[in-house]
């Protein structure tokens, strides 16, 4: 299992990236995509705002796209990330959860059940595109916004740093609706992995960091 506790978005990336890199667990992936894969938990407190790496293979426009069509809906036709459309239509449209988290939380600042699950077994456990994003949880903390996140699967080199600023915009679009600070970020994911045909590109990007 990897920890890493981490002050801003692109600091736990790249830690992240060589951590992964160094593991010695072993990969049991019959379908020969993966080279590496663990269980990742993540404390991110997001004192310093270095959003965006250059070495991340997404350039940072793309990302703040991403941001701003979860939260707002913006742009939708430029987003590239289809599951983030799932997240977008699961949160805010389809059964408004998160509508309901901010009101349960007007209601009850330090209540306990202001939580999202986004899985549909019927729907999403044959699908090809299936929210790897399962849980949100948002828990207030001395006045501020904590927000807990489970996912299922992470592509370490390519999604992770695009997953983490998402995520902490949504949080801090629930911190400013309840007129609250944001908190520390937790990040679970049962697969946070690398695929096999990055490879050669992870090589590169995690000699640059270590320069």
């Amino acid at each position: 299992m990897i920890i890493v506790k981490e002050n801003s978005p692109a600091k736990a990336w790249r830690k992240t990236l060589a951590t992964l890199i160094d593991t010695k667990s072993p990969t049991d992936d019959r379908s020969k995509k993966l080279f590496k894969d663990s269980v990742f938990l993540l404390e991110l407190n997001n004192s310093e705002k270095e959003n965006y790496d250059v070495n991340f293979p997404m350039t940072e426009e793309e990302i703040n796209i991403i941001n701003e069509y979860l939260v707002y809906g913006k742009k939708e036709n430029e987003v590239i990330h289809e599951w983030t459309k799932k997240y977008r239509s699961r949160l805010f449209i389809e059964d408004k959860q998160i509508d309901r988290i901010i009101e349960y939380l007007k209601k009850k600042p330090y209540g306990k059940k202001a939580q999202a699950s986004l899985w549909k077994q019927e729907e999403d456990i044959n699908a090809k595109v299936a929210p790897c994003l399962q849980i949100l949880w948002f828990q207030a903390n001395n006045q501020k916004l904590d927000l807990h996140i489970h996912m299922r699967a992470c592509d370490c080199y390519g999604k992770l740093l695009m997953n983490i600023n998402e995520f902490v915009a949504l949080q801090n679009f629930v911190a400013e609706q309840l007129n609250m600070e944001i908190g520390n970020y937790y990040m679970f994911v049962d697969s946070l992995h690398f695929n096999l045909k990055d490879k050669s590109e992870i090589e590169k990007v995690n000699t640059l960091l270590q320069k």
